[in-house]
């Protein structure tokens, strides 16, 4: 099964596209620090992919390129964290939208500080892209899909039938700009269990039971799949990067060329 079959298509009006083979997770953080160079404050970037394919590299590669604090992980537990620039560069803001919804999503406002940071949004494909930066706006589309013995791209897991898809809300003219990203707290884990959506967890459940499998989780792991990016380190990645909007016209030197 493709990646696109797999995740769902990208949304239509990309201004460009390039395709990246990365040999394995070393090549994966090369490819964000490389991507780090053109990001900025206000830039969104929509990252999808399954299991094995490199995201957690990925933005940790991408945070420790921008210079920020704290450690990155897959934010399985909570909804959302913001990793603060140590020097004036922008905040790193890192979502996972795997087992929510449109209202989990509403609820960490996120437009509060997308003008200081550069934000992340894992499996945020169609949710979230025209209520961060309107109907007009600029982001950036990342698909990243292990590559299996034939040379397709796949992946082992597809976005949950049961987390709601639906768009956010547009954006208003001018939102995003009535809090300054200094009023923002400075840690903010939203725990999954705090936010009234029946696909949050905020803790595993017991190994075996319906509810672990459906989840994707078993007692002592804490993330949404079994594996890790490191158990499959040598493993070829393809990298789909998509640019949208104004900002992006056209691709930039390095990565994106």
């Amino acid at each position: 099964m493709s990646a696109a079959d797999s995740l769902g298509a990208p949304l239509p009006g990309e201004s460009w596209q390039r395709e990246t083979t990365l040999a394995d997770l070393e090549a994966t953080a090369e490819f964000a620090h490389d991507l780090a160079e053109h990001l900025r404050r206000w830039d969104l970037v929509v990252l999808t992919g399954g299991l094995g394919a490199g995201k957690t590299t990925f933005v940790q590669a991408l945070g420790e390129a921008l210079g920020v604090e704290g450690q990155i992980s897959s934010p399985t537990f909570v909804l959302s964290r913001i990793h603060r620039a140590v020097a004036d560069g922008p905040d790193l803001v890192h979502v996972d939208a795997y087992r929510t919804d449109a209202q989990g999503l509403e609820s960490l406002d996120l437009l509060a500080t997308l003008p200081g940071s550069v934000t992340v949004v894992e499996w945020g494909r169609g949710l979230v892209e025209h209520a961060l930066v309107g109907s007009g706006g600029s982001w950036l589309d990342l698909e990243l899909s292990s590559i299996g013995p034939s040379g397709q791209g796949s992946v082992l897991a597809s976005r949950p039938a049961d987390a709601g898809h639906r768009p956010l809300k547009p954006a208003a003219s001018g939102a995003g700009e009535t809090q300054s990203p200094q009023d923002v707290p400075r840690e903010r884990d939203v725990p999954r269990g705090s936010i009234g959506s029946r696909s949050f967890c905020s803790e595993p459940h017991s190994a075996g039971t319906p509810e672990s499998e459906a989840a994707g989780m078993v007692a002592g792991i804490q993330t949404d799949f079994s594996e890790t990016d490191q158990d499959t380190d040598g493993t070829p990645r393809r990298a789909v990067l998509r640019g949208y909007g104004p900002r992006w016209p056209e691709p930039r030197s390095g990565t994106m060329s």
